[in-house]
Formats: C-alpha cells, structure tokens, sequence
C-alpha cells in the first residue's frame, strides 16, 4: 500500500507500475491503487487502465468496488461499450455511491444500453445532492430516446426548480431526448420566451426544440 502511494508521485511515469498494483491479490493494495489514481489529471493516461479497473466492479470488497468506480464515472467515454457489462453489475450494488457513480458512468457512454441506468437517475434528481442531481439530469440527455420516461420529471425540473443550472440541464437532457420529448415543446416556447429566466436556460430551451424537430406539437 505504501509503495502505491510512493509511486503515484511520479505520476505518469508511474503508471505502467499500476496494471500490476490493480490486479494485487489483496485488496488493500487495489484499493489505494484505484484511490491513487484519482490524483492523475491526465484521463487518457488512465484510461489505459481501463481492462484493469472494470473486474474490480465485481471484487469481493465494497471499498474496492467504490474506488475502482470512482474512477471509472471519470474516464469512461462513448468508445468504452465494453465495459457496460462490468457497469451493469456495478448498477446492482448495496452500495449507494457505487449505484449512483455507475449510472454516470453508463451516461457517460451514452446510447440505448445505457438506459438501465434511468432509474437509478430519477432517484438521483429527488434525493441527490444539487451537484449529483445536476449530473443526473444532464446525463439523461446522453440515453437519447429511450430515456422517454423521464420527460414528465424533466419538465417539472424546466418549469419551475430554484436551481438554474439543473433548469438548464433539464433542456438539454429533453433534447438529447429527441421526437419522444413532443410533450415538453410547449414548455420549452415558454421558456424560450420568458424575458426574466437565466439566459443559458432560454438558449438550451430553444436548442432542445431544434432536436425534438418538426413533431405536430412544433
């Protein structure tokens, strides 16, 4: 464990030293290796990790699982489909932070098999933290149409939150929704018009309309 946390302070250089480290038998050592990794501001670096990092969402250990998933949520990207099945598993977790950082990291990927981690998102807008419920929402925006069940939470979050941020959010994740979010164009006008919302809101509103297209409702 000492030796992990010597090494990280040679930061990139020490990284190949950590495909070793990760796959220790004792789970100490993976544990403040997938921790130490944390520390690394190059995410392509250790996303050369990434084969490393994912057979630890199934380890025995909940620290190690919440540590190797702490990272993953950071560098996981649209490219990384194989490592949904690693995720899913982690989706099941007892574990709240463990459940809630898999359900980023699957929106992170974005698409169609990312939608088992709706679910876990909705609870995520009514319960999180405003940091967390802000990811939430805009992470919805990345599972595209088959995130249609959430366009009535969205909409209550557009209409009326204290926080603009999440408002915003809440326009761009109803666009990335596409044809299926037809319920929320007249909302989305509303806002578009209403002189005293926060700017950023408005113009993700009227962009959101643009991606929801020519449906009757427009």
């Amino acid at each position: 464990q000492t030796a992990v946390w010597a090494l990280i302070q040679f930061h990139d250089a020490a990284l190949p030293s950590f495909h070793k480290a990760l796959r220790d038998t004792d789970g100490h050592v993976k544990r403040e290796a997938a921790n130490a990794l944390l520390q690394v501001r190059d995410g392509d670096k250790v996303h050369e990790l990434l084969k490393d990092l994912l057979p630890l969402c199934r380890d025995a250990s909940p620290e190690v699982r919440r540590a190797a998933v702490n990272v993953l949520v950071r560098i996981v990207d649209p490219g990384d489909k194989h490592a949904i099945p690693a995720l899913r598993v982690a989706l099941e977790d007892r574990d709240p932070e463990i459940k809630r950082n898999a359900a980023l990291a699957l929106t992170n990927i974005g698409g169609e098999e990312s939608a088992v981690a709706l679910p876990v998102l909705l609870e995520m807008i009514k319960n999180a933290e405003p940091e967390l419920r802000r990811q939430a929402v805009l992470g919805i925006r990345d599972i595209g149409p088959r995130a249609a069940s959430a366009v009535n939470p969205l909409m209550t979050i557009l209409e009326g939150d204290d926080d603009a941020k999440a408002r915003e959010h809440a326009a761009l994740a109803l666009g990335g929704i596409g044809k299926p979010a037809e319920p929320a164009v007249a909302l989305l006008v509303k806002k578009v018009q209403a002189a005293r919302e926060a700017r950023e809101v408005r113009v993700e509103s009227a962009m959101a309309l643009a991606r929801i297209g020519a449906v009757p409702s427009a």
